[in-house]
């Protein structure tokens, strides 16, 4: 039930900071990152 409102949260959150007045200039970046691999690896060349 916890993990249900931290997401619900999280979706209310990102909704809210969407809702600005100003437009984004092409100088601004928005990123969302997540780097949970619940410790797998992937082997690279």
């Amino acid at each position: 039930m916890f993990k249900i409102k931290s997401i619900l949260f999280f979706v209310f959150l990102l909704a809210l900071m969407s809702c600005s007045e100003k437009a984004p200039t092409s100088e601004q970046l928005t990123m969302l990152v997540t780097a949970n691999v619940r410790g797998q690896l992937d082997p690279c060349g």
